[in-house]
């Protein structure tokens, strides 16, 4: 039986999961990290631990194609490289970033939006076989929207209330809780020593106090809006039809729901003739509607 094989490179683990040309999931192998941005050599051997382990189950012979997601890909000659590195193991390699990989996963390959939201945030658009971003310039430079932002936010809001000379309110107490510390000055220190994701954790409490809490409320307002106002910015770029199919990827924008109520009020509120299409499968299916999507154009 021929098959696709579709790998989801991250950070801490690499998934490879193949296809038959009729979308069944036909095995599951899984390793250490291949993200290659975090250390090339290993996330290389990583994923080719994988795609060997795929030809020794269900036969090299049969695979028609390997895609493979990984976040970062697009900057430096990247994906150049990987392409090079790893076209000793098959003819047909595609190599996309997560985001493109997500996509193609959730619209089961149709033209339309991605609404990535985790740690970071993106807005991706496929149309026409052209792709299109808004956003995702990182921490420093953007992400908003994102569960980083929703926590820079929340402890800004506790610097400024020190700076104001305002005693520490609930929702004050309840980031210096979070993250263990009791003044303002200790807070500051440790969030120097804390990588983006640890500090983007703040943003799921922030979500749970949300019921009662007004700051809170508009804190992930806010980060709702920004997100809404930047698929605004998509939709006036990308030529698409209407409804338009907008996917949603990501922790934040998955399991918030009030980011999600309050971005489906804004689409609203602007007009917006749209469709919601959740993740229903692993994003390795990706690689089964790219090439479903190929072969059909």
């Amino acid at each position: 039986m021929k098959y696709v094989v579709g790998i989801d490179c991250g950070g801490t683990k690499t998934i490879a999961q193949a296809y038959s040309l009729d979308g069944k999931l036909l095995e599951t192998f899984e390793t250490g990290f291949g993200n290659v941005t975090v250390d090339y050599q290993k996330g290389i051997n990583h994923i080719t631990e994988c795609i060997h382990n795929i030809y020794t189950i269900l036969g090299k012979e049969k695979c028609v194609a390997l895609t493979l997601g990984i976040a970062g890909i697009d900057s430096g000659g990247m994906k150049e490289k990987v392409h090079s590195d790893l076209s000793v193991l098959h003819p047909s390699i595609h190599i996309l970033n997560d985001g493109q990989l997500a996509h193609y996963a959730i619209l089961k390959g149709a033209d339309g939006i991605t609404v990535t939201a985790g740690t970071g945030s993106v807005i991706l658009g496929l149309s026409q076989n052209e792709w299109y971003r808004v956003g995702g310039w990182g921490h420093l430079l953007g992400d908003e929207g994102s569960a980083y932002s929703i926590a820079l936010q929340s402890i800004k809001y506790c610097l400024h209330q020190y700076d104001k000379g305002c005693e520490a309110d609930y929702f004050a107490k309840e980031v210096l809780s979070f993250f263990r510390v009791t003044t303002v000055f200790e807070l500051s220190k440790k969030i120097y020593r804390l990588n983006k994701g640890e500090i983007a954790s703040l943003a799921s409490h922030i979500a749970k106090i949300y019921d009662h809490n007004l700051i809170a409320q508009e804190i992930i307002t806010q980060a709702s809006q920004e997100l809404g106002k930047q698929l605004l910015e998509m939709i006036k770029k990308i030529p698409l039809e209407e409804p338009i199919f907008i996917g949603l990827n990501g922790s934040l924008i998955e399991k918030n729901k009030h980011i999600l109520s309050s971005l489906t009020i804004f689409l609203e509120e602007n007009e917006i003739h749209y469709q919601l299409l959740k993740k229903q499968a692993p994003c390795t299916i990706g690689a089964y509607y790219l090439y479903k999507r190929n072969e059909e154009n």
